[in-house]
């Protein structure tokens, strides 16, 4: 349901065949007739300097908006609103896919680590059986032919 739209230095309404009516840059609303009675750009109520538009069809929707029942522009907006939801869902889903897929890639990397761990637990269990079956000496001559770093209170 639309506002009452009327003039509001006479109050007419319009009607067929009607006046015009303007909405003036300070926010009154005149009929052609009335703002022809008064002076160029200056209110007739509140004697402020103004612009004035003719409300018609092919104003702004903005300034339609103006003139529209709360009925009218909740259901407007609401459409929008939910279009709005509606794209916001499918960036969360994005995020989300997103999201699972680093989680994968860094469990995926963990696994691996733990992998690389274990190869190396099991080096040092082997090169310490070979300390304790051979001996101290036997390391040292060994890191010294394989160019690893000796131990550090290793002479050789």
């Amino acid at each position: 349901m639309a506002l009452r739209v009327f003039c509001n230095s006479c109050s007419c309404e319009p009607r067929k065949p009607t006046p015009r009516f303007c909405l003036t840059s300070c926010g009154h609303v005149f009929c052609e007739v009335c703002l022809q009675k008064g002076k160029k750009d200056e209110c007739l109520i509140c004697k402020t300097a103004c612009q004035t538009l003719v409300l018609s069809k092919q104003v702004n929707p903005d300034i339609q908006a103006l003139f529209m029942g709360v009925d009218v522009l909740c259901n407007k907006y609401s459409k929008e609103i939910t279009q709005i939801d509606a794209m916001n869902d499918s960036k969360v889903n994005v995020l989300l896919i997103f999201s699972k897929l680093q989680d994968r890639l860094i469990l995926e990397d963990i696994q691996q680590k733990d992998k690389q761990t274990s190869v190396n637990s099991l080096v040092n269990k082997h090169l310490e059986k070979h300390y304790t079956v051979f001996g101290y000496q036997s390391i040292c001559n060994f890191n010294k032919m394989s160019n690893w770093h000796k131990p550090a209170n290793c002479s050789a």
